[in-house]
């Protein structure tokens, strides 16, 4: 893994088979929501798994539309904490 500022274009390829992790914190979490929104519309990405944190449970942005989407792709993991 590496860690680093944002920089380049954020997008997933088509005809990728690996899983995709995010790390989200805050309002920050606004490119893995664009992914997500993606994956719904397209059938071939691969899965994605977003770990996303706030402070307190009021702070998530997009929480409900998050973790509803989850409830409905077996090919979306959402973890709030």
């Amino acid at each position: 893994m590496r860690i680093s500022d944002p920089l380049g274009s954020f997008y997933v390829p088509t005809e990728a088979s690996e899983p995709v992790v995010y790390f989200a914190g805050g309002i920050g979490m606004t490119p893995a929501l664009a992914m997500v929104r993606t994956l719904q519309r397209l059938a071939r990405l691969p899965a994605i798994h977003v770990d996303y944190s706030a402070p307190k449970a009021d702070q998530f942005a997009y929480a409900d539309e998050l973790t509803d989407a989850a409830q409905h792709d077996d090919r979306l993991h959402v973890n709030l904490r």
